[in-house]
């Protein structure tokens, strides 16, 4: 097997178990209750949409369609649903703010300096990482002047968060730079 496909299919699995008990939650809910919908309803889609972090918008989309236009028991299911995928739906918004993050460097214009487009990934990741949980202990043992190095071992990247084209993003060190540095020193490179 090439190397890129067991990153897709590593990344397929770690999905399936970080919310294996989600997605087979949402599973359970609809089968229990397909008799009662039409054939044709999109909730039946939803488990297989929520399969693939790549559909994962997806079926958040659907769902959110059915609680506006659905009948009666495809806006209740629906509204459970997206009770239960909480967490899911911080996951992909985390995800879809990854490839936000990707898509804003490579499509800076070509004469925009390396220094902007690396303020602008930092600012962008910004916005990635407000969709997660973490603390930053010991901020007030930061200096308070810049022009100081940051050591810090770097950390495999976790399949999961490798996008469609096989990019990887290096959080670890994004993390230190859009969170530490910028926030600290308005500057993603100044430590």
């Amino acid at each position: 097997m090439a190397d890129w496909q067991s990153i897709k299919v590593s990344k397929v699995k770690a999905y399936f178990s970080k919310f294996e008990k989600e997605i087979l939650a949402i599973r359970n809910l609809i089968e229990q209750n397909s008799t009662q919908l039409d054939a044709s309803s999109k909730l039946h889609k939803v488990p297989y949409l929520l399969n693939n972090i790549l559909t994962l918008e997806d079926a958040f989309l659907c769902l959110r369609t059915l609680i506006k236009n659905g009948n009666t028991l495809e806006k209740g299911l629906a509204n459970v649903c997206l009770g239960v995928l909480g967490n899911v739906n911080q996951e992909n918004k985390f995800y879809k703010a990854l490839v936000n993050v990707y898509e804003s460097v490579v499509k800076s214009p070509s004469d925009e300096p390396s220094s902007a487009i690396r303020k602008k990934c930092a600012i962008c990741f910004q916005e990635a990482f407000e969709h997660s949980d973490f603390v930053i202990g010991g901020w007030e043992n930061l200096p308070d002047q810049a022009g100081h190095i940051f050591i810090y071992n770097h950390l495999l990247n976790h399949p999961y968060n490798t996008l469609p084209n096989n990019f990887q993003l290096t959080l670890d060190s994004h993390f230190v730079s859009s969170m530490i540095l910028q926030k600290k020193y308005g500057d993603p490179e100044l430590g």
